[in-house]
């Protein structure tokens, strides 16, 4: 017996007569809030035809929301984003700009700056990265493709720097 047949047995029909399938309003574009790295894979693009050539390495990241604990209106709720580090022909100039966002990332969720950008960086197994706390500005992706809007990565930024911007200790 299957696991799934196992968890549904003498369940019954189900009754979704009134469920409510508009899904959930994104979170408005620019809030910050706190996070943690929830998830954190290697990937690399597979479909031929984009801006990127098939096998442009990068990283999907999935950070779920901290701010405030339990109960508050974002707890728990997932913003997902991929991190390209594209090569070869595509366009050198947007190139540095995302491996700059890559940069900007692993360095709000604790990374040396100086180290990261040093030429041989390591990179880190998921198991160092998820749990790392950081700040995130939240951005919208508006909808397209029969998909909602949903939430991405705007900006973030580590704990400490959004810790001395509060206090006026830039």
């Amino acid at each position: 017996m299957s696991e799934a047949t196992a968890t549904t047995e003498g369940m019954g029909p189900l009754d979704l007569s009134d469920a409510d399938t508009s899904g959930i309003e994104p979170i408005p574009s620019g809030t910050e809030l706190k996070a943690e790295v929830f998830q954190f894979e290697p990937t690399s693009i597979k479909n031929e035809g984009g801006k990127m050539e098939v096998g442009t390495p990068g990283f999907k990241v999935q950070a779920r929301i901290l701010n405030e604990g339990e109960g508050s209106q974002y707890y728990n709720r997932r913003v997902f984003n991929n991190y390209w580090l594209p090569g070869g022909s595509y366009d050198q100039e947007k190139a540095k700009k995302m491996r700059g966002m890559f940069v900007n990332f692993l360095v709000a969720i604790g990374y040396d700056k100086d180290e990261v950008m040093g030429g041989s960086f390591a990179i880190p197994e998921a198991s160092d990265v998820e749990g790392r706390e950081f700040i995130l500005r939240v951005g919208v992706q508006p909808a397209r493709e029969g998909y909602p809007a949903q939430n991405t990565f705007l900006a973030t930024k580590s704990l400490a720097e959004a810790s001395s911007a509060a206090s006026g200790l830039l």
